[in-house]
């Protein structure tokens, strides 16, 4: 997604058909339930920013010094001057949510949560009206330090000090500790977790788990995953040969056409594809 972008009043109708082209692909490859409602923009001879939405308005024309994000799920951020982070309501006005006016850094809205982390404080989650619902604390001792941007299928990722990944829920209870190598949000009730070999020669196995941690299946050594979430069940892989492909919710490889060396957008029946020139 581009958000810096330049326009003028003469291109409105032009924006228009673009805006329903970008949020329509937004939602396309988000989960059901975020909903991208505008995006941020310049207006030629304006120095501050707007947001120009899908239906065509303008909101807050020309009054935000510092770049916003786009609005997601009715939220949306800024970078301040200090290097700080403000969040905000859309529907209040230019008000930061309480207690979010100067945060080290913020996540957006998903399961109607937000992760943010204040100045030299542990990460806390709150609700979309900037309450706080509990803080990331020490799992067997050891600091949570970073976290995923938001909730994917009620889990959120979380980093502990010593690398290690897991998962935590939507009251904050540990649903899978840090032990992944790597790790990426849920989708469609799975993520891809690394597993570090018995030795440092071996390679890393690629795994993908359920929401309580069971194994799914293994990403055997001649695949190569393209996309690592699920999106109607399905993610983009590669054979070590070049064979472009799915691996599908069962673990099992389904070939594309033999000319295609890309996929790009996919559903339930049809993919995008492209080809040497």
């Amino acid at each position: 997604m581009v958000s810096k972008t330049y326009i003028s009043t003469k291109s409105i109708f032009l924006l228009a058909s673009l805006a329903i082209f970008i949020f329509g692909s937004c939602r396309n490859d988000s989960p059901k339930d975020v909903e991208i409602t505008a995006m941020p923009v310049k207006i030629q001879g304006q120095s501050n920013w707007s947001f120009y939405g899908c239906d065509g308005l303008f909101r807050y024309e020309n009054q935000l010094k510092a770049e916003p994000s786009l609005i997601i799920n009715g939220c949306f951020s800024t970078v301040n001057e200090d290097g700080t982070v403000s969040l905000y309501r859309a529907t209040d006005g230019l008000k930061p949510m309480p207690g979010c006016r100067r945060l080290s850094s913020a996540g957006w809205c998903h399961d109607g949560l937000i992760p943010v982390s204040g100045l030299k404080s542990r990460i806390e989650v709150i609700d979309s009206l900037g309450r706080k619902r509990f803080t990331l604390t020490p799992v067997d001792g050891v600091e949570i330090i970073e976290s995923s941007a938001a909730f994917f299928d009620g889990l959120l990722m979380i980093v502990n000090a010593d690398g290690k990944y897991g998962y935590i829920d939507t009251e904050g209870n540990v649903r899978i500790k840090p032990k992944y190598y790597a790790a990426d949000n849920f989708s469609e009730g799975k993520a891809m977790v690394e597993i570090p070999g018995k030795k440092q020669s071996d390679r890393r196995l690629y795994r993908f788990i359920d929401t309580k941690g069971n194994t799914l299946f293994d990403i055997p050594a001649h695949l190569r995953l393209e996309t690592f979430n699920f999106k109607y069940g399905r993610v983009v892989a590669r054979t070590a040969k070049g064979e472009m492909g799915f691996v599908d919710s069962t673990g099992e490889f389904q070939n594309a056409i033999p000319e295609a060396i890309g996929i790009g957008q996919y559903d339930d029946d049809y993919y995008c594809y492209m080809t040497k020139a």
